[in-house]
Formats: C-alpha cells, structure tokens, sequence
C-alpha cells in the first residue's frame, strides 16, 4: 500500500540521515561536533547544500569530505532500489538502467576532472596533491550531479574543461525518485533514446521502436512528454539569462569584508555568470561560475533579480509544470 511504502522509504532516508550524523561526529575531524554533524548531514540528506561556514567544507579534514561525498551519492540515488535492496531483491536493483548510467556519468566526469587537475599548471593557491586532485574532483562531482552545491575548493580557478564538465553535472540531476534536483537522468535517458528513435523514423518511416527504459517499452506519449518538460526547462532557463543579462548591478563596486580587512572589488556579471545563476536556481543548486562561484554570493544583484531567481528556485522544485499550469487561466475557472 502507498501508505506502508511512504513510511518505509521515510525511515531509509532518516536510517542514511543518522548514519551520516555519527560518521561525522565519532570521525577525526574536531571541527565536525554534533550540532555540525546534524547540519552537514540534513543538507546532504535534502541536497540542500546549508552549511554554516563562509568557505564551505574547504577546511574540514577530508575524512570528513569523503563521507559527506559518499553519502551525496548515495542520496542522489533511487530510494526505491533501497526499497528493493531490503527486501532482498538486490539483483534486481542492480539491474537499474539509470543506476548503471548515474554511475557511469560520475566516474566519467570524477576521472576526466582529475586528469584535467593534475596534468595542468595551476595557479600558486590550486597546485594539488595527487589525493587532493582526487578528492576534490570526487567531491564536486558528488555535490553537483546531486544538485547539492557544497564545495571543497574554489571550482572558479580550475581549467576551463574542469568548469565546463562541472556545468553539464548542473544539467543532468540525480536520479528519479531521489531528493535531488535537475532534469534528472532517466529523463536524460528518455529523451537521448526518443531523439535516436526520431532519426530512424525518418530514415526508415516503416521502422518500430524497440525502445525500452527499466525493460519496459518506450510508448509515444511518455517520450512526447519528455520531450516537452526539456523544451519547458530551456526555455525558462533561457529566458531567466536574459532578464538576468537587464540586471542593474554590472559594474557596480561592492565592498568586501574578511578576516584581512575590507575590500572591494568590481561586478562584472557577464553572461556566464548570468547563465550559471539561472542553471544554478532551476536546478537548485546553489553556486554558479564567475561572479556566483562557490566562494561568492548572489547579494550583488538587484531585488528583481533576487525574486526572479526565487520563482525560478521553486518552479525548479516543483519540476516546473505545476508552476506553469498555476498561469493558465482554466486553472482557475470552476
């Protein structure tokens, strides 16, 4: 019953959420005491990304990073194969095709960022360590294809490729089913398998699909749906960095208060700042590129484009056809 399946796939997350808890407040870090603990390990949970310190996780032990990251995987999965793992149907969990994808994409991109870190002169602050390189490549691919937004490093200074793989994680999402946000993959999937089908239609118009997702055959009205929620994500993704790109804040001097004292410094949201903070609240994520990078804020831009992103945040959320269907005046006729 839906009843009895809500209350067990509630007590697998509270089940991982504790784990995490204790592996964060038993583990070396000292830095990581219990009210820590609980605040890391709900923002894993959530994919929320919360955390109470200005430099993220930069500066916790990596004990503590590499469970917070592990854990950020495991929430970006399918809790419905958690479901199928405890009631001993492991095989048939294992067999998910998205699982299988999710997993090739993260150590995909984990081995191509590393490569790209350590193969690279970097800047006198980003000379890493082989372990480094790895750790922090598997962090912020663990944070962002979960649509978490924790960081461990300032993800601004690495190679172009780095950044460039980094944005594409903010597109795909986790799995369905998951606590995480983006397109997620088996929409991915869908529309990857519905494009190819489309081209052997056309050349071949006597062609039947034989496409399936989780062994199940691919019907016209689920890819066509597909098909319409990517049009609907770009589209307001589009939209979003185009009035962000009317933002009154380009140029403006803000001023900048540290530990070394106050400084300033001069927005110059261009349009990969703009495109990355509309990506960064349709996907909730967090942080962007640029002018939004891990170690920078949205307080430069103007209360429109605050509240912009706001609504941008929640249509996100809402996986955006329930907020579109509120702006249809049938929605409101008896």
């Amino acid at each position: 019953k839906m009843q009895v399946t809500s209350r067990i796939l509630y007590l697998i997350y509270l089940g991982l959420t504790i784990a995490q808890i204790l592996l964060l407040w038993f583990g070396p870090d000292s830095k990581m005491d219990l009210f820590n603990s609980i605040v890391y390990s709900l923002g894993t949970a959530g994919t929320g990304g919360f955390s109470v310190d200005a430099t993220g996780l930069e500066f916790y032990t990596p004990y503590s990073q590499y469970v917070i990251a592990t854990f950020l995987l495991l929430f970006g999965i399918n809790f419905s194969l958690y479901y199928l793992i405890l009631i001993k149907k492991a095989k048939e969990a294992f067999k998910s095709e998205e699982l299988k994808t999710y997993l090739a994409i993260v150590v995909l991109s984990i081995a191509l960022i590393f490569v790209s870190l350590v193969t690279r002169v970097q800047s006198f602050a980003q000379v890493y360590t082989t372990e480094e390189a790895f750790r922090h490549s598997y962090f912020q691919v663990a944070s962002l294809i979960t649509t978490t937004g924790y960081s461990t490093a300032d993800f601004n200074l690495w190679p172009m490729f780095a950044q460039t793989i980094l944005i594409l994680l903010m597109f795909f999402g986790g799995m369905a089913g998951s606590t995480a946000g983006g397109m997620k993959i088996s929409r991915i999937m869908i529309g990857v398998k519905g494009a190819f089908q489309k081209i052997r239609k056309l050349i071949n118009p006597r062609y039947v699909s034989k496409s399936k997702q989780e062994g199940k055959p691919l019907s016209e009205d689920t890819i066509s749906n597909v098909f319409s929620f990517i049009f609907m994500y770009f589209a307001i993704l589009l939209c979003v960095t185009l009035l962000l790109s009317l933002d009154p804040a380009n140029g403006t001097v803000v001023q900048i208060v540290s530990e070394q004292g106050i400084g300033t410094y001069e927005v110059t949201h261009g349009f990969a700042t703009n495109f990355t903070s509309a990506l960064s609240a349709i996907s909730n994520i967090g942080p962007g590129i640029e002018a939004v990078s891990a170690y920078s804020s949205f307080a430069a831009y103007s209360s429109f484009s605050k509240i912009l992103l706001s609504v941008t945040m929640i249509a996100g959320r809402l996986e955006i056809l329930p907020v579109l269907i509120l702006f249809s005046h049938k929605t409101w006729k008896k």
